[in-house]
């Protein structure tokens, strides 16, 4: 990480120029590396003897492409030979031409400060500023630590005699484990450098207001997790070398066993889009420093021409070339047990790869909705008549999209399905309008004038209680809102461009279809949970307080069932309490075919006792002896909506005794 250092004296830094190009020969001049003198003002002898100015040449270290700023001290240069070349004469970033030319202009203090802190770190690291010339360099350090043959050959015995099928298998196992050593250097390049020179500026008191996790995310994490999967991955390069032999595919079945639990940070860092770096505006002097340092990184030797987002964006390119790493693996070996192994070992790391996209693709779409949000500035769906009632409606007028979705899990969030401007058809007028379809209701508002903000005008309406019919007109459509009685509460008429109409209508019938069955499949699952917490009480169960009854939805009332339809007249008593949400729960549960189903929620069938032994309801049901009586009880199940996805809204059973009770 060092330049070039004179062995003399550390109280003279050498300059170089030539006159006739790289060529030609070259003219030095030493002078004194004095604290607290700028690097401009001690170049500017030199500058006036060769009738240079400032502008047409620049000062660089001997193997940089980068203007070293003439606003910083020269003190750090001591023993440093610089180079002066034309700008004409070698390819320069106008940003850093600008930083270098006017960072004199800037502030006298802190910036000439951060800019000499930058020069210390590319001349003398991050460590104390002398250090002892036979240490190991970083590279020298990783190349140690990571030790790996330059081929599988250098370890097989007996690799020309090899069958061409199996030097091609190992060849591609190796570049498996070969890719992972350059990888890893890589993350070491943002760890060892990049992150820990901004640590060392925030210590050093700047860019105290940047959040490292906008720029970095989780890289040591990253960093951290690929360090153990190479040690289990030159585990196997280590066996290879006791014994001599190829490397067997099999053999990397340790080091992809857990691959799903080890690589869970990757979800974190691929889902905060590192490859886009978009750092919020702060102060002018941090947005310079910022910019200052993103290019002392983007020249940093290290880099190899690569850019810091570039280094950035490798881990999500690295954990989606896995599959293929070992699909190449498995195309070039013969043996079915192994390419068995191997396919398996694959569909592991696709499903964590599938897991990754689809949780990028939900910030993407949560990001987009929050931008939509935004744009949504006031709710006023009624016009007050005066003031005083205008002020106590806004009291109930903050319309909050980005809360929870009720009936809803807690990880499902709300998403912007899509958007579009209509028309709002009213007897006299028609408004301008954009309607916005989120995930569980329909929203309409009107732009605000001369603003991108818009205002709400209806009520939020849920898509489970909205209908849509298509009119005579094209592009128009009917919107239907049912109040919990079932009846209509509200309807009006909107018109599209007919070509968006199919879209339209597709868009809102599959997030209505999404809105219910989620809201199902939620339901059923707490009912499934409050069930199983309240068998678990065991006889405690029939001693809870009415109150907790009451919260645990279990009235004095309704927690036994007396008697159910088995089969025919055989009756038999439950031995332990069962709600009604229980029977429901059991019925569904026992549906084999959407008939049943379609059956079991309208009421028309019973429950069997094979699948009554099956739920979790009974205590040794074989003990339990049947009772014949003609007498029935009889549990009927109204559903107050035909739609089947409508059971978790409205349900209730009724138990109906013909007979006295048990």
């Amino acid at each position: 990480m060092s330049s070039k250092r004179d062995s003399g004296s550390n109280k003279f830094f050498s300059v170089q120029y030539s006159e006739t190009g790289n060529g030609g020969e070259a003219k030095t001049t030493k002078i004194p590396a004095k604290k607290g003198k700028s690097l401009k003002e001690s170049l500017e002898n030199v500058f006036q003897t060769y009738d240079f100015t400032f502008d047409s040449h620049a000062v660089f270290l001997e193997t940089s492409k980068t203007p070293l700023p003439l606003a910083s001290d020269c003190f750090p240069y001591g023993g440093c030979t610089l180079n002066i070349r034309a700008t004409e004469d070698v390819e320069v970033d106008k940003r850093i031409m600008t930083l270098m030319r006017d960072g004199d202009k800037k502030s006298p203090d802190q910036s000439k400060r951060f800019s000499n802190l930058l020069l210390h770190y590319s001349l003398n690291g991050f460590e104390e500023d002398e250090v002892d010339g036979g240490a190991p360099t970083d590279e020298e350090i990783f190349n140690r630590d990571f030790y790996l043959e330059s081929s599988w050959k250098d370890v097989v015995d007996g690799n020309e005699e090899m069958e061409r099928h199996d030097r091609v298998q190992q060849e591609a196992i190796w570049e498996l484990i070969t890719t992972e050593k350059t990888y890893i250097a890589d993350l070491r390049v943002v760890t060892e450098v990049f992150k820990k020179c901004f640590s060392r500026l925030k210590d050093d008191g700047f860019l105290t207001d940047v959040d490292p996790f906008l720029i970095f995310a989780n890289i040591d994490e990253i960093h951290d997790l690929n360090v153990e999967f190479w040690k289990l991955l030159i585990t196997v390069v280590e066996n290879s070398r006791k014994s001599r032999q190829p490397i067997k595919p099999s053999d990397l079945i340790n080091a992809f066993d857990r691959f799903e639990v080890l690589f869970q940070p990757y979800i974190t860092f691929c889902n905060h889009d590192t490859s886009n770096i978009n750092l919020p505006n702060y102060t002018d002097a941090v947005n310079e420093q910022v910019k200052e340092y993103f290019m002392w990184c983007d020249d940093h030797p290290r880099c190899k021409r690569i850019k810091l987002q570039g280094f950035l964006i490798k881990p999500l390119q690295r954990v989606t070339k896995y599959s293929l790493l070992i699909r190449a693996v498995e195309g070039k070996t013969q043996n079915e047990d192994e390419k068995e192994m191997l396919g398996k070992m694959r569909n592991r790391v696709e499903t964590f790869v599938s897991k990754i996209n689809s949780a990028v693709h939900m910030r993407q779409e949560h990001e987009k909705m929050l931008a939509v949000l935004a744009r949504l500035e006031t709710y006023a769906p009624v016009e007050a008549v005066n003031e005083e009632a205008e002020k106590i409606m806004n009291e109930y007028s903050s319309l909050d999209l980005k809360g929870n979705i009720p009936d809803f899990p807690l990880e499902r969030k709300r998403l912007i399905v899509k958007e579009g401007p209509m028309r709002l058809v009213e007897k006299q007028v028609k408004k301008e309008v954009q309607g916005y379809l989120f995930s569980d209701v329909f929203v309409l508002a009107r732009p605000k004038k001369n603003t991108d903000k818009y205002k709400v005008i209806r009520q939020p309406f849920r898509l489970d209680k909205t209908v849509i019919r298509v009119l005579k007109d094209a592009g128009s459509f009917l919107v239907i809102y049912l109040n919990e009685y079932n009846v209509m509460s509200n309807a009006f008429v909107l018109q599209i461009n007919p070509k968006d109409q199919a879209e339209w209508l597709t868009a809102f019938d599959k997030a209505k279809t999404d809105y219910e069955t989620t809201v199902l499949e939620y339901r059923l699952k707490r009912l499934e949970e409050e069930e199983e917490d309240y068998i678990s009480n065991g006889d405690k169960g029939r001693k809870m307080t009415r109150g907790k009854a009451m919260r645990n939805r279990f009235s004095a009332r309704n927690s036994t069932i007396r008697a159910t339809i088995l089969n025919g007249d055989t009756l038999m008593p439950p031995p332990t309490p069962i709600s009604p949400k229980a029977e429901m729960r059991a019925r569904v549960m026992s549906a084999s075919t959407p008939k049943q189903l379609k059956q079991t929620l309208k009421g028309r069938r019973p429950l069997t006792p094979n699948a009554r032994r099956k739920t979790s309801y009974w205590k040794n049901p074989s003990k339990q002896s049947p009772i014949n009586s003609p007498t029935k009880s009889v549990f009927k199940i109204t559903i107050n909506n035909k739609d089947i996805r409508k059971i978790g809204t409205r349900l209730e059973i009724e138990q109906r005794e013909r007979s006295k009770s048990f």
